[in-house]
C-alpha cells in the first residue's frame, strides 16, 4: 500500500458525481478512507498513486492549510518554535496567504524576535491591507519597542477595519498615552471597556491617566477600584490606589 494525503477527491470520483455538491469520500469506492487533520488520508490498494502531493508513510500534512492549523495549535500550547516551523512549512507551499505571514509574525514576536516579526506583519499587510489582525499585531510590536507614532498609526488602521475589537482600542490608548495625547487616550480606553467590560488593565490605565495626568483623582480612584474588583490579585492596582 502507498499512503497519500488527498485534498482533491475528484481524482477518484466517478464521472456522474453531483455537480452541485461535488465529490465526497463515499464516491471513492475503491479507497480506504480515514479521518485526517483537515484532509483525507487514503490508502491505495496498489503502488500507483494519482498525480498529487505524495508523502509515503510520513503522516505529514500535504497542504499549506494543514501546516497552518498545526502551527495555530502549537502556538496556543506555547510551543513557539514548533509553531514557527509549521507556519514556515505552510509558507513554502503558499507564500501569498497573508494569514501565514501574520502567524509567523506572532510566533516571532512571542520569541522576542521583534525585527523579524515586524517584517512578517508588513508582508501580511502588503498582501492583505484590509487585515485588521496584521495591523493590530504590527502596532502592538511597535508599542513594545517604543515606536509610539508607528504604533498609533497601525492601531488606528486596525480600529478602522475592526472597530469592535476592544483590545485594539486599549493598545491605541496606551500609544496615545505615551505620546501625551491624554484626551485621545482616554477616549480609546473608554471605548475599550465599553467593548470589553471585564478588561481590568483598561480600567487601571484609565484611573492612572485621570489622576496623574488630568488631576481627576476621585474619578480615577473609582476606575482603579473597578480594576481591583475584576482582578483582586493585581498588586500594582492596589499600590496605585494607595
Amino acid at each position: 500500500q502507498t499512503e497519500i494525503l488527498l485534498t482533491d477527491l475528484s481524482v477518484c470520483a466517478p464521472s456522474n458525481v453531483n455537480p452541485e455538491t461535488g465529490p465526497t469520500a463515499l464516491d471513492c469506492v475503491d479507497y480506504e478512507v480515514e479521518a485526517g487533520s483537515g484532509v483525507m488520508l487514503l490508502a491505495l490498494p496498489n503502488a500507483e498513486a494519482p498525480p498529487l502531493t505524495q508523502r509515503p508513510n510520513s503522516g505529514e500534512p500535504a497542504d499549506a492549510g494543514a501546516h497552518y492549523e498545526l502551527g495555530n495549535l502549537q502556538y496556543r500550547l506555547g510551543r513557539y518554535d514548533d509553531a514557527l516551523e509549521s507556519r514556515g512549512a505552510a509558507l513554502k507551499l503558499d507564500s501569498l496567504d497573508s494569514r501565514i505571514h501574520s502567524g509567523i509574525g506572532k510566533a516571532q514576536a512571542s520569541r522576542g524576535d521583534f525585527d523579524e516579526a515586524i517584517a512578517s506583519f508588513r508582508r501580511s499587510v502588503a498582501l492583505n491591507p484590509d487585515s485588521s489582525d496584521a495591523h493590530r499585531q504590527l502596532g502592538e510590536v511597535y508599542l513594545r519597542l517604543g515606536h509610539y507614532r508607528r504604533a498609533r498609526d497601525s492601531l488606528l488602521d486596525a480600529a478602522q477595519r475592526q472597530p469592535q475589537h476592544g483590545r485594539t482600542h486599549y493598545h491605541l490608548g496606551l500609544a496615545y498615552t505615551r505620546l501625551g495625547a491624554d484626551e485621545q487616550a482616554l477616549a480609546s480606553l473608554r471605548r475599550s471597556v465599553a467593548l470589553d467590560p471585564e478588561h481590568s488593565p483598561s480600567y487601571f490605565t484609565i484611573g492612572t491617566l485621570l489622576c496623574r495626568r488630568l488631576r481627576r483623582c476621585e474619578e480615577g480612584a473609582r476606575s482603579i477600584e473597578k480594576a481591583i474588583d475584576l482582578d483582586p490579585g493585581g498588586v500594582l492596582y492596589r499600590v496605585a490606589l494607595g
